[in-house]
């Protein structure tokens, strides 16, 4: 888990900053006269006219460039790594009701204490994520939205100019790591989902443990009938991260691709 984070983080912040060297360094490699194409009044773009407003033009894109990439790296990089940490508690949580019951299942003292600081871990853990859906709601949202949208533009692309590879090409390769970024938040939100889930089988294995005390019993089965709703990180109306959503992007992907043969057809 570890390694992976670590590898995709120096993975989006190389790419990133190639992303942007590559963008700020047109001029010198192109016909372009800017990182992007725009036409001022009075010709302000024209380095031989205008000198000075062509480079304060270039300034500026240049900060508008590297800013609004630096923002989008740190909230995708944020979001995700929130995913998987949300994923990792709610499974210390459960090796932890695993293993926690029998070794004090004789010491009722213990054992509530015990048991009274795991219920906490699992109120923190539904905040958590409840705080994600709410914090990252518009990321989220803009994410499911524009997964779809690029796998299908990317698909249309490709079929659009299947008689030149070498184009072709470029929108396969950028559809495809558009699939393996969607699936990235889709593998560790159902992680999410699932192991919420176990929490109640958990806590139920923990309770056949337990001792004789009502009080115990009782904190149990409130732990299991919550543990039995699980959590999602969902941006509402739209259906939670999971691979069911996944594969639910992949179908109406297709159908669109679909859709467009027939028609050009």
């Amino acid at each position: 888990m570890i390694w992976m984070k670590s590898s995709l983080t120096l993975g989006w912040h190389v790419s990133n900053t190639l992303f942007i060297v590559l963008t700020l360094s047109q001029p010198l490699w192109t016909d372009q006269k800017l990182p992007f194409i725009a036409a001022y009044p009075f010709e302000w773009h024209d380095p031989e006219k205008h000198p000075i407003a062509h480079a304060v033009i270039y300034i500026w894109q240049s900060y508008f460039v590297a800013y609004n990439m630096a923002c989008i790296l740190y909230c995708d990089v944020l979001s995700a790594h929130l995913f998987g940490q949300l994923a990792i508690n709610l499974k210390i949580l459960c090796i932890e009701l695993d293993t926690f019951a029998r070794l004090h299942q004789g010491d009722e003292e213990k054992f509530r204490s015990q048991l009274g600081d795991l219920i906490k871990l699992h109120q923190r853990a539904i905040r958590n994520v409840n705080r994600v859906n709410e914090v990252f709601y518009a990321p989220l949202t803009m994410q499911m939205l524009t997964e779809f949208l690029l796998i299908s533009l990317s698909a249309f692309e490709t079929l659009a100019s299947r008689q030149d590879l070498q184009v072709a090409s470029r929108f396969i390769i950028f559809m495809i790591l558009t699939f393996f970024h969607c699936a990235y938040y889709c593998y560790f939100g159902d992680m999410v989902t699932e192991y919420s889930k176990q929490v109640a089988q958990s806590a139920y294995g923990a309770y056949e443990w337990s001792p004789n005390s009502r009080i115990i019993r009782r904190d149990l089965l409130f732990m299991i009938c919550r543990a039995q709703q699980p959590l999602s990180l969902t941006p509402s109306p739209f259906p939670p991260f999971n691979w069911i959503t996944f594969m639910s992007i992949c179908k109406q992907c297709y159908s669109v691709l679909t859709l467009l043969m027939e028609s050009m057809d």
